[in-house]
């Protein structure tokens, strides 16, 4: 765990990225983690980009994977992009193509990204009689998990509490619930330590 960490650390870093082999024999699962994270690293790097075609890119390789950890890889490196709009075309994906058993999981992991994350909460809230119709009852909690990160604003906050509590789901509600008490726990943190932050800021750039 520890060399993966500095492995990963690395390549967040890194402006060029040469591969040159597995850093173990990943043909035997006692030893595939670390090649495993470090492929997840690096298409964590290239989606963050947010350059025109890796989006497509991607896209060609999920639908040519050759194993479940390949495509699973490659579906949900989208949560990952630095563009809004790679974001919402991997939502629509994910109301269309995307398996029912991998959509919620993937809406929710769409929902963390920074740049789109509420965008995604709105998409999906806005389907949300057809995700639940459409979406096995055990993952309706997934579908919103990513709801915690969304801790920018108070009303928004307040919103979704607002939305999720009108809005029950057959199961799962008291997750959901669990979800929104993190929320609010990190929107009330993020709110605290954004006047530390500033003050910090402020003082560095005297």
């Amino acid at each position: 765990p520890e060399s993966i960490k500095i492995f990963g650390a690395a390549i967040a870093r890194a402006k060029t990225i040469v591969w040159n082999g597995p850093p173990g024999v990943f043909e035997f699962p006692a030893f595939e983690k670390a090649t495993k994270a470090m492929a997840e690293a690096i298409v964590a790097v290239t989606m963050a980009q947010g350059r025109p075609g890796d989006d497509a890119v991607c896209e060609e390789r999920r639908k040519a994977a050759t194993t479940p950890q390949d495509e699973q890889r490659y579906l949900f490196a989208p949560a990952l992009s630095g563009s809004r709009e790679v974001v919402l075309a991997a939502v629509e994906r994910a109301f269309g193509e995307v398996r029912t058993q991998d959509a919620p999981y993937l809406l929710g992991s769409l929902m963390r990204n920074r740049l789109a994350g509420e965008t995604v909460w709105r998409e999906v809230t806005a389907r949300f009689a057809d995700a639940i119709d459409r979406f096995p009852n055990s993952a309706h909690p997934a579908l919103v998990g990513g709801m915690s990160t969304l801790i920018h604003s108070e009303v928004l906050a307040a919103e979704i509490r607002d939305f999720h509590e009108a809005n029950a789901v057959p199961a799962g509600q008291r997750q959901i619930e669990q979800f929104m008490d993190l929320m609010d726990l990190h929107v009330a943190l993020a709110a605290r330590e954004r006047v530390t932050l500033a003050a910090s800021l402020a003082e560095l750039l005297v």
